[in-house]
């Protein structure tokens, strides 16, 4: 809908306004600072501003005026659009999306809402952006229509089997929508009480945003629960200062996933929990920053990257993470699954933290890694298990894993692979049995200055104890 205020008409409206603002103050969120509006018969509702010429409020360009919807912001991009660069704001409100936005080709747009109080809620994907260039979206929150129950793993025979839910499987008070890595609650894996439903298991409505193809994309300050942010095939990505609870069900990968094609990737001080799968996922991205996020209660890893031949990730450097009472891994570090230790990554890890994860805290594959300063504690199993080549892990501490007291679980594990250092690390097993480091045959190995206490170290290749060590 075009304004249809004359331009000398709006001159003195905007004189008349501006006199009665000074006087009276006017409400920000009615303003368009482009002078451009939709309704222009509605006082005040727009104003010229010299210094911001392309600013574009998407609440005045809603299909229906008042009705804050999908719409709004599909009417504000195309008029922004035509005049770049441009910001499109999203005033408070709650925006109600009954189909999502989807955009080819929108390049020199800020996408800005104002925190939690811009709220967009949806069932699915609500903002999509193909072949997208310079694109900054921000400070927008996010929520599904449906709502689930939480339900405790034993309450499961008692709930209506129609019912959404998120379950709470670390009675945390809180939960994850349910996915096929549940194994133990499906019944077609033998599961005969606490099992989930087909409804249950099928269940998906992550809200959200997605990439893929376009560069030079900033993600910051979204937050909110049931969403997921996602890209691919994007060159100069940053991902930044994000908050959020349950998504990662419908994209299959984290809360936050990056994936084939992408390149300069930046992933920074996020912070997410009761993902659905994991936390952070990278899949066939190359030049990757990931430091500083926290991945907490997911229903898989915290922190993943590669797992097969298409989805390898290269140049990879992980730093000052936090994984911690994840239901699988808190970093699941590999290139291929099954397991080979061969190809190259050339990645690091320095500074992350696991603990109390349901399995192992490091699960790492792939060659020319370099793990340092990691502090791994209290995991289920394994704290590192390590499938390298041409690797080290060097000035790291970990204690107190095993806390399943499994036969065949160690502090650390080394399979075959040459070239691997293991140095200046403190190992410790705080009574909870096994080995503190068990390499599998470590011929082309080093081990050196490392220090072990309450357990002892086991060459599988020579029958013996580790020497040196």
């Amino acid at each position: 809908m075009e304004p249809f205020l004359p331009h000398l008409g709006r001159v003195l409206m905007v004189l008349g306004l501006s006199i009665g603002c000074v006087a009276h103050g006017c409400v920000a969120q009615h303003l368009s600072l482009n002078g451009e509006a939709a309704y222009g018969s509605k006082l005040p509702f727009s104003y010229a501003n010299t210094v911001h010429k392309n600013v574009y409020n998407a609440a005045e360009w809603c299909d229906k005026q008042g009705q804050l919807d999908d719409s709004c912001l599909r009417n504000a991009l195309a008029k922004a659009r035509l005049k770049t660069p441009s910001r499109v704001l999203l005033p408070r409100g709650l925006y109600i999306f009954g189909n999502n936005v989807t955009v080819t080709g929108l390049a020199n747009i800020e996408i800005a809402g104002t925190g939690a109080s811009t709220i967009i809620q949806r069932d699915g994907t609500a903002f999509q952006c193909y072949s997208c260039t310079d694109i900054t979206l921000h400070d927008i929150a996010f929520t599904s229509a449906t709502i689930p129950i939480k339900k405790l793993i034993s309450e499961l025979p008692t709930a209506d089997p129609n019912q959404i839910i998120v379950i709470d499987r670390f009675n945390s008070g809180w939960g994850y929508i349910p996915t096929v890595n549940d194994t133990d609650l499906i019944v077609a894996n033998g599961c005969s009480k606490h099992c989930l439903s087909a409804t249950q298991l099928a269940a998906s409505f992550d809200n959200g945003v997605y990439f893929r193809g376009g560069s030079n994309i900033e993600i910051f300050g979204l937050r909110g629960k049931f969403y997921s942010i996602s890209a691919d095939s994007v060159t100069a990505i940053s991902i930044h200062n994000n908050v959020g609870r349950n998504g990662g069900k419908s994209n299959k990968g984290g809360c936050v996933t990056v994936g084939s094609g992408s390149e300069r990737v930046r992933v920074s001080d996020n912070n997410f929990s009761y993902c659905s799968n994991a936390g952070y996922v990278y899949r066939g991205a190359n030049t990757v920053i990931h430091t500083r996020n926290i991945a907490m209660y997911n229903g898989e890893s915290g922190h993943k990257i590669g797992q097969n031949a298409s989805l390898h990730v290269t140049h990879f450097t992980s730093s000052s993470n936090i994984s911690a009472y994840n239901w699988f891994d808190g970093y699941d570090y590999s290139e291929d699954y099954p397991h080979t230790g061969t190809t190259v990554c050339h990645c690091t890890s320095h500074d992350d933290v696991a603990y109390s994860n349901r399995g192992v805290g490091f699960y790492l594959d792939g060659a020319y890694w370099s793990i340092s300063a990691a502090l791994v504690h209290d995991n289920a199993k394994d704290g590192i298990n390590a499938a390298l080549s041409h690797s080290s892990i060097t000035d790291s501490v970990i204690y107190g894993n095993n806390t399943l007291r499994r036969r065949g679980t160690h502090q650390v594990t080394i399979q075959p692979g040459d070239g691997v250092s293991f140095v200046n690390n403190t190992i410790s097993d705080n009574g909870n049995g096994e080995y503190g480091v068990y390499a599998v045959n470590p011929i082309n190995q080093i081990y050196r200055g490392n220090t072990v206490k309450g357990a002892q170290t086991w060459n599988g290749h020579s029958g013996t104890a580790i020497s040196p060590f």
